[in-house]
């Protein structure tokens, strides 16, 4: 084996014990990845002649395939509630914070381009660790917690044409035009990829979605990734500035949930190896001897950064926590600094010292973010006891987003399509998860809430908000494939009231599942028992719900009993629906075919209710049984006759 694969093997074996460490601590996985990095990198001597060169360029990968990810996970249409701080307000903070920061460079005495390396490295802040501390604190929906997202993800994009012009800046020939001309590159490249390349790729998502393949939809993906990151290298851009923008473009499609589901597992080693990659080269030795310098630079950059984001903040309208929030919870140094400073030792526009200066700010700004965030209700509280809060109007914000879905509908094909229908029409909120890509265009035909993806993958069910549902129905298909959306569903939603339907065949005992989940078999499972099991649920009482099935099961017979010749006709001069009950003596023994309703009576038994189960449909050869309930279909004549001419079993 050679010893490039042999260190790479070390590499996702130290991250992985790097992460479990991180997770045993309730940090960010990232940052077990850069101490188990570190701790076998090349200044430790547990790897002898480590290729920091080689190794760095399957870290571009990693940070090309995190970079994508970010943007199909965040479009731009997300921003729109908070545009104002989000664009104008990021704007304004880095420039304020890059020319702070250059000062503090400067009065560290770098040398004029490094300071401005080092001011570039520091004006954004993690949206990886912003996002991970959020969601563990429970804020991720919260309106501070937006606003840290958005700014951080227009942060990110600031930092790339920043490190466009200094990459120019360091190659340039003194023609300003040379300088200039990759900035007018990159504008051009995200009009192009606007207006053209996201529907070329969506054309391509789609033509291979028909094929069926999970490996060459992950392939495509990964091609897409990687190839327009090349093709921005080609003229003179950042590889990782090519990916990301192609990601924020292709958020828009269709298949961008799809996409994020199938490349994640890849994206995750990538992007293992690219941050153990950069803890490897930081020197622990460098951190033991400099660490006055390193703290002192950690806290003038990222508290002054907070500082100016406070004050943002509080210029654009926002009170309350919300400027607190941004100031504590916006510490953490953004990864695009591990990127900008590749870039720059590898020009040699940054000398070793300073690399690893930013590089040890960073990566302890990382680990201290999330204590940094459990900061801001305390601090706040401190706050309002010296300074009374005046009593003011919060600042409205229009989200424009629309309700949650009360009932998600994973896979099912044909079935899941006609329940959607049938809970539009009664005016309740529902959406399809469809993995399979010819119901999925059919459904999207037929103008329904339709999401394309495995409904077993968290990212899927979380774009189709499985928080915030009511109620889940399953029909995956196989018990196999129920039971990995209902796990993946309960890890979501641990509370969530989930309906199985599953073949009769398939059916294990129900003490096999866990509680809350009610099994259907298939032959009961249409449209009309689900809908029975959903409506109480979302709180429809018996009366609601039986005059519902009234109204739906001749629709039904119309659209499944057509085919009978004999029963056509009577449907054609259908004109009312009757119920009855079969009590032991009257047609309790008796199959429909030997009751004679349809032939002496001119009824259509429609269904039958029986205990906890409705039979829509039944075949001639049904049994009857005590107690069952008929629903019949025929003249309105014919059903008020039809209690005179048939023993008295019962009637509604």
């Amino acid at each position: 084996m050679s010893q490039f694969a042999q260190e790479i093997m070390l590499m996702v074996v130290a991250g992985l014990l790097g992460g479990l460490a991180a997770r045993a601590l309730k940090q960010p996985l990232l940052l077990g990845y850069l101490v188990a990095g570190a701790v076998i990198g090349p200044y430790t001597g547990l790897i002898g002649g480590s290729d920091i060169t080689r190794i760095s360029m399957l870290a571009d990968v990693g940070a090309a395939l995190l970079l994508f990810t970010l943007g199909l996970e965040f479009p731009l249409k997300s921003l729109r509630p908070i545009r104002g701080i989000a664009f104008y307000g990021a704007g304004i903070q880095v420039v304020l914070t890059f020319a702070y920061c250059w000062g503090v460079g400067w009065a560290l005495g770098f040398p004029g381009s490094q300071a401005l390396w080092f001011a570039a490295g520091m004006v954004s802040s993690s949206t990886a660790v912003i996002l991970k501390t959020l969601s563990n604190q429970g804020y991720s929906g919260s309106l501070s917690g937006r606003i840290m997202l958005g700014m951080s993800i227009v942060q990110d994009l600031a930092v790339i044409p920043i490190m466009i012009l200094l990459c120019n800046l360091q190659r340039g020939d003194g023609n300003w035009f040379g300088v200039v001309r990759p900035i007018l590159y990159a504008v051009g490249f995200v009009l192009l990829m606007g207006g053209i390349g996201s529907r070329l790729a969506t054309r391509l998502f789609r033509w291979v979605a028909k094929l069926h393949s999970g490996e060459l939809f992950l392939l495509v993906t990964t091609s897409l990734a990687l190839g327009i990151g090349a093709l921005t290298g080609y003229f003179g851009l950042s590889f990782a500035f090519g990916a990301f923008v192609a990601g924020m473009v292709l958020s828009e499609s269709d298949y961008s949930r799809k996409a994020l589901s199938e490349l994640g597992p890849l994206r995750d080693i990538f992007v293992l190896i690219f941050f153990v990659s950069v803890g490897m080269l930081c020197d622990p030795r460098f951190l033991w001897e400099r660490w006055p310098l390193i703290l002192a630079v950690l806290a003038l950059a990222t508290i002054g950064r907070g500082l100016i984001l406070m004050g943002v903040a509080y210029l654009f309208g926002y009170r309350r926590v919300v400027p607190f929030a941004v100031l504590f919870g916006m510490l953490p140094i953004s990864e695009m600094s591990f990127v900008l400073i590749q870039q720059g030792r590898s020009l040699e526009a940054i000398s070793n010292d300073t690399y690893s200066l930013i590089l040890n700010v960073t990566i302890l700004s990382m680990l201290l973010g999330p204590l940094g965030a459990a900061l801001t209700q305390p601090v706040y509280r401190w706050f309002r006891k010296l300074v009374p809060e005046r009593v003011q109007p919060l600042r409205e914000v229009d989200w424009s987003e629309p309700e949650p879905n009360e009932v998600l509908i994973a896979g099912g094909g044909r079935f899941s399509a006609e329940l959607a229908e049938t809970l539009i029409g009664i005016g309740r909120r529902c959406r399809v998860i469809e993995p399979q890509h010819q119901e999925f265009e059919e459904a999207r035909d037929r103008r329904l809430p339709v999401l394309f993806g495995d409904p077993a993958q968290p990212v899927i069910l979380n774009a189709a908000g499985v928080a915030q549902a009511r109620l889940l129905v399953v029909a995956a298909g196989s018990v196999l494939e129920t039971r990995s959306v209902v796990e993946s569903a309960r890890e979501l939603n641990p509370e969530l009231p989930i309906i199985a339907v599953l073949d009769q065949h398939d059916e294990p005992g129900k003490s096999a599942w866990p509680p809350g989940v009610e099994i259907l078999p298939a032959p009961l499972a249409v449209r009309f028992e689900t809908l029975r099991r959903i409506l109480p649920v979302l709180g429809w009482g018996l009366p609601e719900i039986h005059n519902l099935m009234l109204r739906l099961l001749p629709e039904q017979v119309r659209h499944d009993a057509g085919r009978d010749r004999h029963g056509f006709p009577l449907l054609l001069q259908f004109l009312g629906t009757a119920a009855r009950q079969v009590r032991s003596g009257g047609l309790a023994g008796r199959t429909i075919r030997e009751s004679g309703l349809r032939e002496e009576h001119g009824v259509w038994v429609i269904g039958v209710s029986r205990g906890e189960h409705f039979l829509p449909l039944p075949d001639g050869d049904f049994e009857l049984q005590a107690g069952d309930w008929l629903l019949l279909l025929g003249s309105t004549e014919a059903c008020e006759t039809l209690n005179q001419e048939v023993p008295a079993d019962g009637q509604t």
